[in-house]
């Protein structure tokens, strides 16, 4: 069985925190200043974010890189 890569599961993390929120795609998109594309890119797996989009859009969802990567795990 293949493994699940760690960029799909951070975009199902994404997805699943920015639905927690209560944000469609496109307010996260703007509290982070990207694309709608960007957002759904990334939920999607298909786009690997740097550090700061990492720390970007923890801190929108009030976290720390660190508490949303050990979400990973």
């Amino acid at each position: 069985m293949h493994e699940e890569s760690s960029i799909a599961r951070f975009g199902l993390i994404i997805e699943a925190k920015r639905r927690e929120c209560g944000y469609t795609q496109q307010y996260l998109a703007h509290l982070v200043d990207e694309s709608v594309v960007f957002v759904r890119l990334l939920e999607k797996g298909r786009l690997d974010p740097t550090l700061s989009d990492m720390a970007k859009l923890a801190n929108e969802f009030n976290l720390s890189v660190f508490d949303l990567l050990n979400e990973l795990s």
